[in-house]
């Protein structure tokens, strides 16, 4: 069967932020950077663009994750697994695509002085060593899955879940990998490329009215995970959202933001936050270990239960 554009955050969840039927993107992957010539402003976006993968053909894409695409998403282990599985398969779909650009990257540097050129050649080299380690352990993480589908049986999977009283301004469905919790506390070193990186799933979504930020991992990434969440929980269920929010700029791809709220934000924010997405982005600038840590920036206004 033929793949099919499926949207990995919902259409029907992404126009309940959308204005004309476009919403802001984070430009976080390599080929976005490139259509965005190297800028990291956020961009908009039709919805019927965004979030999308041809990973899945029509019938399975509509019949696997029909019970989470009506909005009605439940804290439970099977709604966690679909909510990671497509994140998952999204993270692998873009890391495949960032391999097969390596060629690409490479060409980019001519008529560049020569000193440039060996710059760019060895971030393009650092860059694709990050790419396949890191699809290396989205395939491990895809097995798994794949094998808790074909059995049913998601024993193996943990979750932990943010509800809001307010349908969330920024939206996503991603995967993480983090070195350091929100306290700064080393979590993992992601410069062992020969050590399998742990992680999780994050998608933040919203429909009626609500909206939820959902983690889930499975058992072989529980480590990390949960100390993770508990650094998360430590906050106080105040600074939930704004730390939440904090990881989502400082690491998160395939994000999609409401116009009014980017808009609506300083200039003196916008410039932080594009400066933070940038510094983020820098291979050659080492991983902060109090990136995490509340800055004192409030962005959000929505509410935990």
């Amino acid at each position: 069967m033929n793949s099919v554009s499926a949207h990995t955050v919902p259409v029907s969840m992404l126009k309940q932020i959308a204005r004309s039927g476009h919403v802001y993107a984070l430009p976080r992957s390599f080929g976005a950077l490139v259509k965005a010539g190297g800028a990291f402003n956020p961009k908009l976006i039709g919805v019927n663009k965004a979030s999308t993968i041809t990973a899945f053909c029509s019938k399975h894409d509509t019949s696997l994750f029909a019970p989470i695409e009506n909005g009605d998403l439940q804290p439970c282990v099977e709604h966690a697994f679909l909510l990671s599985f497509r994140a998952v398969a999204y993270e692998l779909f873009a890391k495949e695509a960032a391999v097969l650009s390596d060629s690409d990257r490479r060409d980019m540097d001519k008529g560049l002085p020569y000193v440039m050129q060996v710059v760019m050649q060895q971030t393009n080299s650092d860059m694709t060593t990050g790419f396949q380690t890191a699809l290396r352990d989205l395939q491990y993480a895809k097995d798994e899955l794949d094998q808790m589908w074909r059995s049913k049986d998601f024993s193996g999977i943990e979750f932990g879940v943010f509800s809001f009283k307010a349908v969330p301004d920024v939206m996503c469905c991603t995967c993480g990998t983090p070195s350091f919790d929100f306290h700064g506390k080393p979590l993992q070193d992601l410069g062992k490329l020969d050590v399998r990186m742990q992680g999780f799933s994050l998608s933040i979504l919203g429909a009626r009215d609500l909206g939820c930020a959902f983690f889930a991992w499975t058992k072989a990434n529980a480590t990390v995970s949960r100390r993770f969440l508990h650094s998360l929980i430590a906050n106080g269920k105040a600074a939930v959202s704004h730390a939440i929010m904090r990881y989502v700029l400082e690491k998160c791809e395939n994000v999609y933001l409401r116009p009014e709220w980017w808009e609506g934000l300083s200039k003196d924010t916008h410039g932080f936050l594009v400066d933070r997405l940038r510094d983020a982005a820098d291979l050659n600038t080492d991983i902060r270990p109090d990136a995490l840590i509340d800055d004192g920036l409030r962005l959000v206004d929505f509410s935990r239960f």
